[in-house]
């Protein structure tokens, strides 16, 4: 799903997500989407191989009936006796799709295109949370995903920015008994997959006239590393990959600038900067397992 390039949809779609629905049924990106006649055109954009073969699948909840859809303007049905199901609508090397729900029993999660080798990445971002939200996916839920052919073998959770939205907050034991179950759920449910998770990058507030990175940062970041540890996770510090103290606030004055100068957002440049590092640390630690297992 990740780089997916929505190209164009019909205004109807309704969208349940976390800040409206809290009955379990909603997917990892934290929405599920229904409609009575709506459509959606979707291409991939991360494919460079114009031979290679492209899975487009619905993945979509629980329906007691059939239930019509229409891909590519020819009608077909789908069954979804699971709480979570995964429907192959084409393979072949078409980079487009069109998707057509005229029933709102359907809950549909998304569209994912998947080549037959490589990475394939679902980036799910949720403006606005911490996390916690994902406790309001139940238990159930994530074991029908887990049971559906492993479908993640890694699964990488990024949160803290939204937590340190008071300046002076320096106490973050409410956040961690929210959180902690949260990630005892995941790693109960998906078995199979390893989990990392990433701290909380840097941000700034105005102190004494001067923006300064949040005073409970650290604070945060020691309750997050505990988390991992007692949880059985990896864990890395995204806020000292970016240079510790003050660093969202030299990166927003570099020239040219890495972050916006809100002191909460890296820009493009800053972004492609934290992903790679963040990839020369996994290879990092990768080369040190290769030379455990010779």
């Amino acid at each position: 799903m990740d780089s997916i390039f929505v190209d164009n949809f019909s205004e109807g779609w309704k969208d349940e997500n976390f800040k409206t629905e809290t009955d379990g049924s909603l997917f990892f990106s934290g929405h599920l989407f229904r409609s009575s006649g709506d459509w959606v055109q979707m291409a991939d954009q991360t494919i460079n191989d114009t031979a290679a073969i492209i899975e487009k699948s619905l993945l979509y909840g629980r329906i007691k009936e059939p239930v019509s859809i229409v891909v590519n303007n020819i009608s077909t049905t789908v069954n979804g006796a699971n709480p979570f199901n995964r429907a192959i609508l084409r393979k072949d090397q078409s980079k487009n799709i069109k998707l057509e729900v005229n029933d709102e029993r359907l809950p549909v999660y998304g569209i994912s295109f998947e080549s037959e080798y490589g990475v394939i990445v679902d980036n799910f971002s949720f403006r606005g949370i911490s996390g916690v939200e994902l406790n309001k996916i139940d238990s159930s839920f994530y074991k029908a995903v887990n049971d559906a052919g492993a479908y993640y073998d890694l699964l990488i959770f990024q949160y803290g920015v939204n937590v340190l939205w008071r300046p002076n907050d320096i106490n973050f034991n409410w956040y961690s008994k929210s959180f902690l179950p949260v990630v005892q759920k995941i790693r109960h449910c998906f078995t199979d997959a390893d989990v990392l998770l990433v701290s909380t990058a840097d941000r700034a507030f105005r102190y004494d006239g001067e923006y300064k990175s949040a005073k409970g940062i650290d604070s945060l970041i020691k309750m997050q590393a505990a988390i991992a540890y007692q949880t059985g996770c990896t864990f890395y510090n995204q806020f000292e990959t970016m240079g510790g103290k003050n660093s969202i606030v030299q990166w927003a004055a570099a020239k040219p600038s890495l972050a916006n100068k809100d002191y909460v957002h890296p820009n493009n440049r800053g972004a492609d900067s934290l992903g790679t590092s963040f990839f020369a640390a996994i290879m990092k630690d990768y080369k040190k397992y290769l030379t455990t297992i010779r």
